[in-house]
């Protein structure tokens, strides 16, 4: 039976309702933005351990991509007037390339909207999912991003085509004396529409987020602005424009970093 992924309700008590994974509003907001989607998945097969990468076009704006998971109260209450609703002025300017002043609070609700914008995406993908049910039900109820969570935002290279990219991470311990310790999930989740771009990196642990100090490593020395957990003070067209091979480059980074031996990394990305 199916159960809303934040509340945890399921019908009768509730109705499930499609909720988008990019805000169909963005359709008259972002009105030049591409009208399909073109959709690249790269995964591992876990049955022959193959690495297999499917392409194809789908005929479907961005913003209308949708998931059957959250609930209609979830969905049309607390989703949209705590989370959508207030971040719009912000999201609006950026998308569009006007500059806009970004406070602490502005990076607390960006910040927000990003995390629960990364999580709603990795539900495209098939299971496991990146975020657990605990961790669905934290964002609802704390309305932040869940802790060891680290999300950077920049002005990026202008253009139609709205990219997104979900990558899963895999942390298996593999210690000897501690066989039984659980598989535990992350993900770096990359959101570029117009000249914005978030990238949200949400680990399951410290141990987890220490050993991807290549992968953050590679954000520090970009052109980027750190909005979480640490909130700044700045104009938005302060921010050196970053170039769209960079954004690609940096969505896919934990792929390019050797990673240590309690960590495997498998990915799902849409563009």
């Amino acid at each position: 039976m199916k159960v809303c992924v934040f509340c945890g309700k399921s019908p009768p008590e509730v109705k499930i309702t499609r909720e988008h994974v990019l805000r169909n509003r963005f359709n008259k907001v972002f009105t030049h933005a591409w009208g399909e989607m073109d959709w690249n998945q790269k995964y591992v097969d876990k049955t022959t351990g193959e690495f297999i990468v499917v392409n194809r076009k789908i005929p479907q704006s961005p913003f209308d991509q949708t998931i059957n998971d959250v609930c209609k109260i979830c969905n049309e209450g607390w989703l949209n007037v705590q989370v959508e609703q207030p971040v719009e002025k912000y999201l609006d300017c950026m998308v569009l390339g006007k500059d806009v002043k970004v406070d602490v609070e502005a990076c607390a609700l960006l910040s927000r909207w990003s995390a629960k914008t990364a999580a709603v995406r990795g539900l495209v993908d098939p299971p496991p999912y990146a975020t657990t049910a605990e961790e669905f039900r934290w964002l609802m109820e704390e309305l932040k991003p869940i802790p060891n969570t680290h999300i950077w935002l920049g002005r990026s290279e202008a253009r139609t085509k709205t990219y997104v990219r979900h990558l899963k991470l895999k942390h298996v311990c593999s210690y000897v004396y501690m066989p039984r310790m659980p598989t535990t999930y992350g993900h770096l989740t990359t959101i570029a529409i117009g000249n914005m771009v978030v990238f949200v990196l949400a680990c399951s642990s410290t141990k987890m987020f220490n050993e991807l100090q290549m992968t953050v490593n590679e954000f520090k020395k970009a052109p980027l602005k750190k909005i979480y957990p640490e909130g700044l003070n700045f104009n938005f067209h302060d921010l050196p424009e970053i170039s769209h091979s960079w954004v690609v480059h940096l969505s896919s980074t934990t792929n390019d970093a050797k990673p240590k031996p309690l960590v495997v990394w498998f990915a799902g990305a849409d563009i």
